[in-house]
């Protein structure tokens, strides 16, 4: 019986509050996105999301902007006072997706030992490979204080990516303060990389500053 429970709390490595219908503990940093993405109405919920533990993602984690109720604001940051890292190898997509979501803040807070590195450990070429990537009208995110690794070796591949759009394009998202660089030894062609989908559904009004751009 000790032993479960100590494996029990091994694994609760992702923890969200705040939410309607997706409170609860999970391995990946993608499972808690699934359970967001299964329950819409998160109507003028502040969610937080706690990287309590370093995970291992075995696909992509997307989170999709909600059709039914959206959320007011959604917060994504390490806790416990440790570093934490979210790591995985995805080949032709992101270890996180930001597929329409808005409002949604990824702070590795560099204080009081909290740190969060992120990082795609995939040397595909093929396009859109990334680490973190805006997709589908993703607009008004903000990811800071991380470290964001990524080794995309296409010329459409980068660690950081602004993709394609559906309507508005990818508008008005933040990335600063954040070092972008490369996974283990391989260069990715590009730290960060953007192709808006026409130029009526162009990304726009996005800030990359601050960053420490490395490697690549």
């Amino acid at each position: 019986m000790m032993l479960l429970i100590i494996a029990g709390s091994v694994s609760a490595q992702v923890t969200v509050s705040g939410s309607t219908g997706a409170n609860s503990t999970y391995t990946t940093l993608k499972a808690a996105f699934d359970a967001l993405n299964a329950n819409g109405n998160q109507s003028g919920n502040n969610i937080t999301i706690s990287i309590t533990a370093s995970t291992t993602e075995v696909a992509s984690a997307s989170l999709n902007q909600s059709s039914i109720s959206p959320w007011t604001s959604l917060t994504i940051s390490p806790s416990g006072g440790a570093m934490r890292t979210l790591s995985g190898s995805v080949a032709g997509g992101a270890l996180i997706n930001l597929n329409g979501a808005d409002n949604v803040v990824i702070d590795g807070l560099n204080s009081g030992g909290d740190g969060l590195t992120i990082e795609n450990t995939s040397t595909s070429a093929t396009a859109g490979t990334s680490t973190i990537r805006f997709i589908g009208d993703a607009s008004n995110n903000t990811v800071q204080n991380c470290t964001i690794k990524g080794s995309g070796t296409g010329t459409t591949t980068g660690v950081v990516i602004f993709g394609t759009g559906s309507t508005t394009g990818n508008d008005n998202n933040t990335v600063s303060e954040n070092i972008i660089t490369l996974s283990g030894s391989d260069l990715p062609l590009n730290g960060v990389y953007s192709a808006g989908t026409s130029v009526s559904v162009d990304n726009s009004g996005n800030t990359v500053s601050n960053n420490d751009i490395q490697d690549y």
